[in-house]
């Protein structure tokens, strides 16, 4: 774990290639900011951060605590993996739905069959 919010954001930097320049002009600082970092960051600058960072987990950030990215694909993958599943099932249920004889089911707003 990296000891310090500065270590940590400079961890952070270095990991994924960019310059601690381009990171201050992109949350609006001046070009020392990383450099000239104490024990904290100012809330307005963090709130920066987590805008144009949506990726760096800010809890790990201030206190080193989790991981330093936050995972967004694995959300992704379950989503997809469960629409698949959701369709499939609506196509047995209108198969069986048939089969029986009940014809065909009324939809609610937002869905289909």
């Amino acid at each position: 774990m990296k000891d310090s919010v500065k270590d940590r954001l400079k961890f952070y930097l270095k990991h994924n290639d960019i310059k601690a320049v381009d990171f201050c002009k992109s949350i609006g600082v001046s070009s020392g900011f990383v450099s000239g970092m104490r024990e904290s960051i100012q809330p307005d600058k963090l709130k920066s951060i987590a805008i144009n960072y949506p990726l760096l987990d800010i809890g790990w950030l201030m206190t080193g605590i989790g991981e330093m990215e936050k995972s967004t694909s694995p959300n992704l993958e379950i989503i997809e993996s469960l629409k698949a599943e959701n369709n499939m099932l609506r196509g047995e249920n209108r198969v069986l739905r048939e089969q029986l004889g009940l014809g065909a089911r009324k939809e609610s707003k937002g869905q289909s069959a």
